[in-house]
C-alpha cells in the first residue's frame, strides 16, 4: 500500500484558492506525528524550504472507539496536535489525508486499506458513512478556522480537551487511493459509492468550517473517465458538482503504463503518459486539480527505479539519489505551468528504515533516518536548489519549450528566471 507529496497555495475562502508562489504550491507527503513521541516519523523542522505538507492520518487511530475521536494525541501516543502546532510555526499549509477504515466496524480485510463502513451496509446509503461524517465534522471544527463551530464533548476522547477554530489545517483529503486494488475490503468503492461518501463528508466539513478546503481522495492512477463518473454520479443525486472540490490523482511514470510488463520508472517528459500530457488531459476537465503523489525509487531493484541522469559533463552518471531529486524538480517545473494545477506534492519525505530495498516506494524519499536522527540524501539538494531559486516566484510559470531543451520561465515582478534541461540532465537556472 502506498501512503504518501503535495503542494499548493491557497486563499482559504473555502472555494476559491488563490495560488501565489511555488513555495506555497509544492510540497511532500509525510506522516503526522513528529519524532518526539517514541516512533520514527520525521520531525517538523526538516524540509522547511517548502510550505506544503500532506499528512497521512489513519482512521483506525483517529477513532479506535465508535464515534469517539482523538485529536491532540492518538491512543498509541502520536502527538498529532502538538506536531501541527510545530508546523504552524513554520507557516506550513497542512493537508490531512484520511486513510483506511475504523477498527470497530465489521468490514473485512486489513484496516488500513478498506472502506470505512460496515460490511452489511449499503454503500449507496448516506447513513452508512455516519461515523466518517462525524469525524470530518470534528476534524474541520477543531483544526479549521471557525472558532464558533459547535463541539459535542461526548464525541471526544477524555484525553482531548474541547477546542474549535485552532487554524491548523487548510485541506482535508477524503480517503487516499479509494479506487486502488490494494483495498482490503471485499466490498470496494466505485464511482457511485464514492460520490455518496464524498457528499456526506463535504457537507459535514462545510457545516463545521465553510473555509476548509476539500480535496478528492487521490486516485491511484490518472483515470479521467473515473473522475468524470464520480462527478456525474454526484450530479444525478445532488445537483451541480461543487467548484471548490479539487480533483486529485497520482501518477508514477513507468514502462508498464502502456500495457506491458512494468520494470522501471520513466522520465517525467515521457509521452503519452508524461507530465505534459497529464496537464492537457486534466485541464480538459475545466476544473481545479492536483497531483498529490509522484516520484521514483533510488533502489535499483524497484519496479519504480529512477532513470539515471548525467552530470554536467554529459558523460558521468549521477547517483540514483541525485537523479531522483532532479526528476522530482523537472516534474514540478512542468506542473508549475498549469494554471489549474493547485498542488504538486511528491512522495515521500523519507526513505524507509530498510534503506528502501525490497518494495515499491520505499526509497522515494529525500531524507533517510539513522536512529532518532534524519539526514538529507543527495535527492534533497536539487529540490532545495529549485525552491531557493524560484520558491518565491509567481505561478503559473510560462512554458517556453516542451521539446529538448525544455524551458520554463518564472517571473517575480521585473525579475525573471529561466529553467532549462534535457532528457538526461539536471536543471540549470539563468536569471534574466
Amino acid at each position: 500500500m502506498r501512503i504518501f507529496f503535495l503542494a499548493i497555495f491557497l486563499s482559504f475562502s473555502g472555494s476559491t484558492i488563490a495560488q501565489q508562489t511555488v513555495r506555497n504550491w509544492f510540497g511532500v507527503t509525510s506522516f503526522l506525528g513528529g519524532n518526539k513521541y517514541g516512533h520514527a516519523w520525521p520531525p517538523e523542522n526538516i524540509f522547511i524550504e517548502s510550505n506544503v505538507r500532506r499528512h497521512f492520518v489513519a482512521l483506525e487511530y483517529l477513532s479506535p472507539v465508535e464515534n469517539v475521536f482523538w485529536f491532540n494525541r492518538s491512543p498509541i501516543g502520536w502527538g498529532w496536535e502538538d506536531s501541527l502546532h510545530e508546523y504552524a510555526k513554520n507557516n506550513t499549509i497542512n493537508i490531512i489525508t484520511l486513510v483506511g477504515g475504523f477498527p470497530w466496524q465489521t468490514m473485512d480485510g486489513k484496516i488500513g486499506s478498506r472502506m470505512p463502513i460496515n460490511i452489511d451496509a449499503d454503500p449507496l446509503d448516506e447513513n452508512s458513512y455516519y461515523a466518517l461524517s462525524r469525524l470530518c465534522y470534528n476534524l474541520a471544527a477543531r483544526w479549521g478556522n471557525n472558532s464558533k463551530a459547535k463541539i459535542n464533548n461526548n464525541e471526544l476522547a477524555k484525553e482531548t480537551k474541547p477546542a474549535s477554530g485552532l487554524g491548523l489545517v487548510k485541506y482535508i483529503e477524503i480517503l487516499n487511493e479509494w479506487d486502488n486494488t490494494w483495498s482490503g475490503s471485499s466490498i470496494k468503492f466505485n464511482a457511485a459509492s464514492y460520490a455518496v461518501c464524498l457528499k456526506v463528508c463535504y457537507d459535514a466539513i462545510k457545516s463545521a468550517d465553510p473555509s476548509m478546503g476539500i480535496v478528492m481522495g487521490g486516485i491511484s492512477r490518472m483515470d479521467i473517465p473515473l473522475i468524470e463518473q464520480v462527478m456525474q454520479e454526484w450530479e444525478k443525486r445532488y445537483g451541480t458538482f461543487p467548484r471548490d472540490i479539487i480533483i486529485n490523482y497520482h501518477r508514477y511514470l513507468h514502462d508498464g503504463l502502456a500495457g506491458g510488463k512494468r520494470t522501471k520508472g520513466l522520465i517525467p517528459e515521457s509521452g503519452p503518459f508524461g507530465a505534459f500530457n497529464q496537464i492537457h488531459e486534466m485541464n480538459n476537465l475545466k476544473r481545479d486539480w492536483a497531483i498529490t503523489e509522484f516520484g521514483w525509487d533510488a533502489d535499483s531493484t524497484s519496479l519504480q527505479r529512477t532513470p539515471i541522469l548525467k552530470e554536467a559533463d554529459g558523460v558521468t552518471n549521477m547517483s540514483a539519489e541525485k537523479s531522483k531529486g532532479n526528476l522530482i524538480v523537472r516534474s514540478a517545473l512542468i506542473y508549475a505551468t498549469a494554471s489549474r494545477c493547485k498542488m504538486a506534492v511528491f512522495y515521500h519525505i523519507r526513505n524507509e528504515n530498510n534503506e528502501g530495498k525490497g518494495y515499491l516506494y520505499a526509497s522515494s524519499g529525500i531524507f533517510y533516518r539513522s536512529g532518532p536522527d534524519y539526514y538529507a540524501t543527495e535527492a534533497y539538494e536539487p529540490v532545495k536548489e529549485f525552491l531557493d531559486t524560484v520558491g518565491d516566484f509567481e505561478l503559473p510559470a510560462t512554458l517556453i519549450s516542451s521539446k529538448p531543451p525544455y524551458q520554463v520561465l518564472f517571473k517575480k515582478g521585473k525579475k525573471k528566471v529561466l529553467a532549462t534541461w534535457n532528457d538526461t540532465s539536471a536543471v540549470t537556472y539563468i536569471e534574466q
